[in-house]
């Protein structure tokens, strides 16, 4: 605050709080990464990549489910032809 560190204190509920006197003043706030936060992108990028790479192998399993009739069915055969080249 007014190009001075001060203390965040938080709620408990991931809110966080400062207390700020009367007047006028500017407050800088930085949002940084953690190791928490680094670890649950971690998990989010593994568990796309899960959910792509199992899509990829049941891949003629939902082309015979959806006899390409349909919306997925059409999605999937031009997903399909993008991927081979065809």
């Amino acid at each position: 605050m007014d190009d001075r560190p001060i203390k965040m204190m938080g709620d408990g509920s991931g809110v966080q709080l400062i207390v700020v006197p009367p007047g006028k003043h500017r407050i800088d706030v930085f949002f940084v990464d953690t190791p928490a936060r680094t670890l649950g992108a971690l998990c989010s990028a593994a568990g796309l990549l899960v959910i792509c790479v199992l899509a990829l192998v049941n891949q003629p399993n939902i082309q015979a489910a959806s006899g390409r009739h349909g919306l997925l069915g059409r999605l999937v055969t031009f997903l399909s032809h993008q991927h081979t080249g065809h």
